[in-house]
């Protein structure tokens, strides 16, 4: 983390790490859905009828839970 010279934090203190792990989180989901998204597209390009066929809501709510969890834990650590 950088320190600027005359540079105070403008929200209570406490604040300070929920917006570095709320960062990080978000950050990552991010960029987590976009891998999972071209993986996705990938596995459909070359696999178009099985790919088709195992497309559901379920696995499409575990894939996000997946990223979602993925991402926690990286904002954690």
């Amino acid at each position: 983390m950088s320190v600027m010279a005359g540079y105070s934090w403008p929200l209570p203190t406490v604040l300070c790490p929920v917006w570095i792990y709320l960062d990080v989180l978000l950050s990552t989901a991010s960029i987590m859905h976009l891998c999972a998204i071209s993986l996705d597209r990938y596995v459909a390009i070359r696999n178009p009828f099985h790919h088709s066929r195992s497309n559901s809501r379920s696995r499409a709510r575990a894939k996000i839970t997946a990223v979602w969890t993925i991402s926690a834990g990286q904002s954690v650590s």
